[in-house]
């Protein structure tokens, strides 16, 4: 084979090697072109903000990624893109929120800005005769970009639609008909918004006759007096009448124009009640007064008794009251020769108490029983007592002697009475013994005869014993 076949073999064996080799390797497909992204690319612009662009995830990703920024607003200097979240490369995307989707939806563009808030005034209550009415005056500011429109309301209840105002212009409305004699709160609202509200007060009723008056209380002693003076201020003569619950105080009262009348009253009748006094000038009432009238202090009656002596063992009772007002007080003491045994407490008027006092350690003596208060002594009563031992039968004397009376002074008695087979028993008829205040029986004066005639018998006794006898 000459030179040159053997070039050619080689070339075509050359060929053949490339021709397999290319035959093995796998074949690449064209890749499919990438789905559009829709963005809202920033601009430098604050009057258009914001530029569609459609753009391969990548070209967002590499190319729109990097503009970030929060989402324009007036007072933003440097704001961003808003880009939908794009997997892998930006998954959360850039201000993707409520407000960046809704822009985005709106082609990118921003809603305009509405400018000042509408405004409204609400004037205070005013009366046509006795008719209340309110006036509302409702605005849109010159700068606002669209008109503006309004709702009144009285009490939450929508009674006047206003509007639309365009820009710049104003309106005022009157309502009729507040209800009279009330507090309403009327407010305005513009754009399902309040913006203004105000509580008012309807009263167009014609009020009173110029008049001043000045009431007063107070006690002259122990008795309730009131008084009342009236200035009349107008042009006209005034009647004034005063009534106490519902019934007219003397005659009614001409006050002449610029004149000043006074009068006392005499308020014993209604002393520790409430009363309600009204002043009515030409037939209307201008003024209610309640009082209490109390210038007279609860009087106490204080009232007191000793009892008999009782043994064994040996005692007496005492009994306290309190005959006064209902609101009294009394305290009383109780004294056994000339020393304090016992205080009481408060008694008020129409309480009553029954005390004990033991009179053991005065067994065979005399013992002064005294009972009072403040340094008053009701009443005292000497008991002279002896408590023998039970003789089986035989015959005891069980003997008893004192004073009784009240701060005026009192009767005295002794009471004796013989028995058997016992040891003790009541020294004096208790029930025989008159209350402090209250008139001697009878049987007293009969009494008190025996006891001049035992007078004698029971000093000679004192004598015998060696106990002096009681002044």
């Amino acid at each position: 084979m000459s030179a040159v076949s053997r070039n050619r073999a080689r070339a075509l064996l050359a060929l053949a090697v490339v021709t397999a080799c290319l035959s093995l390797a796998p074949v690449r497909a064209d890749a499919a072109p990438q789905e559009k992204v829709k963005i809202c690319h920033r601009t430098n612009s604050r009057t258009n903000p914001y530029n569609q662009v459609n753009d391969s995830k990548d070209g967002v990703v590499s190319g729109h990624a990097n503009h970030t920024g929060p989402i324009f607003g007036p007072d933003v200097e440097k704001w961003g893109n808003i880009v939908p979240p794009i997997d892998p490369g930006l998954p959360d995307g850039l201000n993707w929120t409520a407000e960046g989707r809704a822009i985005l939806d709106n082609g990118c563009e921003m809603p305009p800005d509405p400018g000042p808030i509408p405004a409204a005034e609400i004037a205070d209550a005013a009366c046509s005769g006795a008719t209340p009415s309110v006036s509302v005056t409702v605005s849109n500011d010159a700068d606002a970009t669209d008109p503006a429109s309004f709702t009144i309301r009285v009490n939450g209840v929508a009674v006047q639609t206003v509007g639309p105002i365009a820009p710049g212009d104003s309106q005022t409305v009157t309502l009729a008909g507040v209800p009279e004699d009330r507090v309403a709160v009327v407010d305005v609202l513009a754009d399902g918004e309040v913006v203004a509200s105000r509580v008012v007060t309807a009263d167009c009723t014609p009020g009173p006759p110029p008049v001043s008056i000045k009431a007063g209380f107070g006690c002259v002693g122990t008795t309730p007096q009131g008084t009342l003076q009236v200035t009349n201020n107008g042009t006209a003569p005034l009647s004034v009448v005063l009534q106490v619950d519902g019934e007219q105080i003397g005659p009614a009262v001409s006050v002449a124009s610029g004149t000043t009348e006074s009068r006392t009253i005499d308020a014993s009748r209604w002393e520790d009640q409430t009363a309600t006094a009204r002043v009515l000038v030409d037939g209307v009432v201008v003024a209610t007064y309640t009082v209490t009238p109390d210038c007279q202090h609860p009087v106490a009656r204080p009232a007191a008794r000793i009892g008999g002596a009782v043994c064994p063992p040996l005692r007496t009772t005492v009994t306290l009251a309190n005959d006064g007002d209902p609101a009294s007080t009394v305290v009383f003491f109780i004294r056994v020769n000339d020393r304090p045994v016992q205080r009481s407490a408060a008694l008020y008027g129409g309480d009553a108490t029954t005390i004990v006092v033991d009179l053991a350690r005065f067994e065979g003596r005399s013992a002064h029983v005294e009972a009072g208060y403040d340094d008053t002594v009701l009443i005292d009563r000497t008991i002279r007592v002896r408590c023998p031992a039970d003789t089986g039968g035989d015959t005891g004397t069980y003997a008893g002697g004192g004073t009784g009376g009240d701060s005026a002074g009192g009767g005295s008695d002794t009471g004796g009475g013989s028995g058997g087979g016992g040891a003790g028993g009541e020294i004096a008829d208790e029930a025989a013994l008159p209350s402090v205040g209250s008139g001697v029986p009878s049987g007293g004066v009969l009494l008190g005869a025996g006891l001049l005639a035992a007078g004698a018998v029971l000093t000679l006794a004192g004598l015998r014993t060696g106990r002096p006898g009681r002044r």
